[in-house]
């Protein structure tokens, strides 16, 4: 993998993937996902979380477990609905630019 210019990983495809934290995409209204996104951000377990028309994309670090996570979020409001789901490649190549 290159990012300009500079070589960022040499890896199959499934250990990039594996390298790089699951992600938790949650459905909620906008006031909830804005509370969860001030609330849950710690650098262990959520590296980014990106708010989205359905609610909120929580980003997490490797070795993050998923369940401490979830087990936060109604903590914020209500919650319609999450899943669990492994990064897609643009959070692949976010997550090569953030461990240079």
């Amino acid at each position: 993998v290159l990012g300009e210019g500079t070589v960022l990983a040499i890896a199959e495809p499934h250990e990039l993937v594996r390298s790089t934290g699951s992600c938790i995409d949650v459905e909620c209204d906008e006031q909830t996902a804005k509370r969860i996104a001030s609330g849950v951000r710690n650098p262990q377990q959520v590296v980014r979380a990106d708010i989205t028309l359905s609610g909120i994309s929580l980003f997490l670090a490797k070795g993050a477990k998923p369940d401490e996570v979830s087990r936060e979020l109604a903590k914020h409001g209500s919650i319609e609905g999450f899943c669990f789901r492994a990064p897609d490649l643009s959070e692949v190549f976010k997550s090569l630019g953030r461990s240079q």
